[in-house]
């Protein structure tokens, strides 16, 4: 996007705000009344602007899960589709198949994902890693959610739940559970968000972190142990090395690789057995 197109985004949405207190309700609420889609992402864009400028890393967050929970959001799992074909189960597999190495000599007995999408995701992984017993998705768009309920009403093993994370994470963890985001979840985390959120699975034993998650390719992981802000969704590239070994987790796996103009990282990591 140009610069002049970026100035333009921003002075629609810095109107739209003003002008159009309805459209606003919709996004603070997260009503999906289908309307004005295109006025409501500017204003998100405005917002996501003014909170970078600020340094305001919470109202990132929040602006980021605004678009993501309101119907703004809702074309994009049409719109790329391919990615589960062409890069899940492509060179994000690898990830995949580390966990399931992992849970033939490991108890894990259930596995959230968060931010599933579209399911396809936890439908596959729900018919690979058969030694699980559970498998919940969570996302906080509630339209998501419903077409995954009817979409896989024929998989006992699956179960879809609207919520945002980091209030139901904590309250339905337990030990043996796997946390699994693909494609950039945590990306909408800022990095307090994101740290709150580990703390309260790491205090549960044989807990497993599992991720597919882009960085800001120029995010300097030896020696930049802090989230930052960055690309055109203004999200956050994170350390997720360092976090993780903050709170105690030993990552087993790890592999950042290029595709396209994206750097993804994929990682896996472990914390203490119950019975230590």
């Amino acid at each position: 996007m140009s610069l002049l197109k970026k100035q333009a985004k921003v002075l629609v949405g810095r109107l739209g705000e003003t002008l159009f207190p309805r459209v606003v309700e919709d996004l603070e609420t997260g009503r999906h009344s289908g309307r004005d889609i295109r006025l409501k992402r500017a204003i998100l864009y405005a917002r996501s602007q003014r909170a970078k400028k600020l340094g305001n890393e919470e109202q990132s967050e929040s602006t980021l899960h605004q678009y993501w929970k309101t119907d703004t959001a809702n074309d994009f799992y049409v719109l790329y589709g391919h990615r589960f074909q062409d890069w899940f189960l492509g060179p994000h597999l690898k990830l995949i198949d580390q966990l399931e190495a992992y849970a033939q000599e490991n108890p894990i007995e259930h596995m959230i994902e968060v931010g599933c999408g579209d399911g396809r995701v936890l439908d596959y992984c729900s018919k690979r890693l058969t030694g699980i017993k559970r498998f919940t998705g969570l996302d906080i768009n509630p339209m998501i959610i419903d077409a995954n309920k009817t979409r896989y009403a024929d998989n006992p093993s699956l179960s879809f739940v609207s919520e945002n994370a980091q209030d139901w994470v904590p309250e339905h963890t337990g030990p043996g559970t796997l946390l699994f985001t693909y494609g950039g979840v945590l990306e909408y985390f800022s990095q307090h968000g994101l740290e709150a959120l580990i703390k309260r699975h790491t205090q549960q034993p044989d807990s497993v972190i599992a991720i597919v998650e882009p960085l800001d390719p120029a995010h300097d992981l030896q020696n930049d142990p802090d989230s930052h802000i960055f690309g055109q969704e203004n999200s956050f590239s994170h350390n997720h090395r360092r976090i993780l070994e903050k709170f105690d987790y030993h990552v087993r796996f790890e592999e950042e690789h290029q595709m396209g103009p994206i750097r993804w990282i994929m990682m896996m990591a472990t914390n203490k057995p119950r019975n230590t």
